[in-house]
C-alpha cells in the first residue's frame, strides 16, 4: 500500500488530504465488505486499514462513522463468510481509534446503534473470555468451566432473545499484567483492590437485563443486585474495592428440579456441586424471574 499511494503522490500530507483521496475512501470502504468475504481476506483488509490510517491517525477523522459502519458490514447481515483473524483485525481498528463503546459512548453515536452493538457484543464476548481464560491458566476453581459454559449460554440466550446482555471484567494487579500482553484487549477492563484481594484475583460482571451478577474467581460468590439499587456496581468503572462488589445482594430462590437449596441471606451463592446443577439451578431460577432468561442444564453443559 505504502508503494500504490508513493506512485500515485497520495503519500503527500497536501495531497493525501484532498478531495480525490475522500473519494478514494469513500469507494474504499464502500468495497471493503466484499473483499472481506473472499479468499485472501486477510490481505485485503490489512491494504484497506493501512491506506485508512496515517500513522496513529485516521487519514479522515470525520469521516470514521461512515468508516465504522462499512468495516462491520459483514458481520451485520448474520452471514459473514469473513474469516475470524479479519473480525479481529477489524475490532483491533476501531479500537484502537474509536475506543471502548462501552466506556467512550460518545465517540459511537454518530456510527448507530447497529454497529455500536455489534461491537459491544464482540467485547462482551472478549471479556468473558478474557475471565474464563485467565482463571484456567492459574487452574485455580475447579468448576471454572462450569461456570463459563453457564454464562456464555446465558448470553447466547439473551442475544437471541433480545435482552440486553453486557459484561465487563476487573483484574488484580498480576492479572493486569498478564492482560496488557494482548493487543485485542486494549485496556477493555478496569481493576480491583482492597484487603483480601489478591494481584491473581478476577471478577466477572455482567447486566442480564436490569440485573446487575458479580462472579469473583477464587471460588468466590455469585451475587446479584437490580441495577436501580444505589449499591449495584456499575459496568464500566476503571476501579473497583473489594466492599463494593460484596454488600447485600439479592437472595438465591431454590430450585426442585435441581435440587437447589438456594441462598436467603443476601451474602451470594457459592458455586457448589456443579456437576449436579445445584447452584446452576438457583442462579438460573433467578433470572428467569428477574429477566425473563430462562436456561436449562441442557444449556450450561460444558462443551
Amino acid at each position: 500500500m505504502a508503494q500504490v499511494l508513493a506512485a500515485t503522490g497520495l503519500d503527500d500530507p497536501v495531497r493525501g488530504g484532498g478531495g480525490y483521496t475522500r473519494a478514494v475512501h469513500t469507494q474504499l470502504v464502500a468495497s471493503v465488505d466484499a473483499a472481506m468475504r473472499r479468499p485472501g481476506a486477510e490481505g485485503a483488509i490489512a491494504r484497506a486499514l493501512s491506506f485508512l490510517e496515517v500513522g496513529q491517525q485516521l487519514r479522515f477523522n470525520d469521516m470514521r462513522a461512515d468508516m465504522a459502519r462499512g468495516l462491520a458490514r459483514p458481520w451485520l447481515d448474520h452471514s459473514s463468510t469473513a474469516p475470524e483473524s479479519v473480525r479481529v483485525a477489524v475490532c483491533d481498528f476501531l479500537l484502537r481509534h474509536l475506543k471502548d463503546p462501552r466506556t467512550n459512548p460518545g465517540n459511537w453515536q454518530a456510527v448507530g446503534e447497529e454497529t455500536t452493538s455489534l461491537v459491544r457484543r464482540w467485547l462482551v464476548r472478549l471479556s468473558l473470555d478474557m475471565f474464563f481464560g485467565l482463571i484456567a491458566q492459574f487452574a485455580l476453581d475447579e468448576h471454572w468451566h462450569w461456570r463459563a459454559a453457564f454464562w456464555k449460554a446465558c448470553m447466547e440466550r439473551c442475544n437471541s432473545v433480545g435482552v440486553p446482555f453486557d459484561a465487563w471484567v476487573a483484574l488484580g494487579s498480576r492479572m493486569r499484567d498478564m492482560a496488557r500482553g494482548s493487543r485485542e484487549l486494549r485496556g477493555t477492563y478496569g481493576r480491583v483492590s482492597g484487603a483480601g484481594v489478591q494481584g491473581n484475583h478476577a471478577v466477572l460482571l455482567m447486566r442480564v437485563g436490569q440485573v446487575i451478577f458479580c462472579d469473583w474467581s477464587h471460588n468466590g460468590s455469585l451475587r446479584a443486585w437490580p441495577s436501580n439499587w444505589p449499591s449495584a456496581p456499575r459496568l464500566g468503572e476503571p476501579a473497583y474495592e473489594r466492599p463494593e462488589l460484596t454488600v447485600q445482594c439479592l437472595p438465591f430462590p431454590p430450585c426442585q428440579i435441581y435440587g437447589s437449596r438456594g441462598e436467603a441471606t443476601g451474602k451470594g451463592l457459592a458455586h457448589f456441586s456443579s456437576d449436579r446443577n445445584y447452584w446452576q439451578g438457583s442462579a438460573a431460577t433467578l433470572l428467569a424471574l428477574r429477566t425473563g432468561v430462562r436456561l436449562t442444564a441442557r444449556d450450561w453443559q460444558p462443551r
